[in-house]
């Protein structure tokens, strides 16, 4: 009886084990928000010129052409008001293109969920109003997602974060 006890512990370690390295190596999300399409407060919208790994994103005008109504999804990344974000229907992060370098633009890669690079804080602007976000570099909090001189195909780039820039989460239709 020993015996069957002894081997049976040591297969639920070994499983859970194994359980364990798989739950570290894969995101674990409590939820998907969205999807929803980014507004900034210029009045034109996220977009990226192709689903590519590698793309730079862009300001454009919101509306008209598919291109031109595209949706971010954000994928809980276990912390208050952290996320990954994503294109819709593609398969890569929003991540700064040098995450060290002031002014670098925003680019689609592949989705790192161990590195603080690919992770955006949605910050309250002033107060807690849901309308009005940054989209805040955990890695260098003092960033965000942003233009200062807005124009229909500017690249978005890491910028301090601005009181008078902001995001509108528009629910898609």
């Amino acid at each position: 009886m020993k015996i069957r006890t002894r081997v049976g512990a040591a297969l639920t370690v070994m499983l859970l084990g194994i359980g364990g390295a798989v739950a570290l190596a894969s995101p674990a999300f409590a939820s998907n928000w969205g999807p929803y399409q980014l507004q900034h407060s210029s009045n034109y919208c996220m977009e990226s010129p192709s689903y590519d790994l590698g793309q730079q994103l862009i300001l454009n005008y919101c509306g008209g052409p598919a291109s031109h109504n595209q949706h971010y999804v954000f994928e809980d990344a276990g912390g208050a008001w952290l996320y990954f974000i994503h294109l819709e229907g593609s398969p890569y992060c929003l991540v700064p293109g040098n995450a060290d370098l002031y002014h670098t633009t925003i680019v689609q890669w592949t989705c790192d969920y161990s590195s603080d690079r690919f992770m955006w804080r949605l910050a309250f602007v002033e107060t807690v109003d849901t309308s009005k976000r940054f989209l805040q570099s955990v890695h260098k909090p003092a960033w965000c997602i942003d233009k200062l001189n807005p124009s229909a195909g500017a690249y978005l780039v890491l910028e301090n974060c601005y009181i008078t820039d902001f995001w509108h989460l528009n629910p898609a239709a």
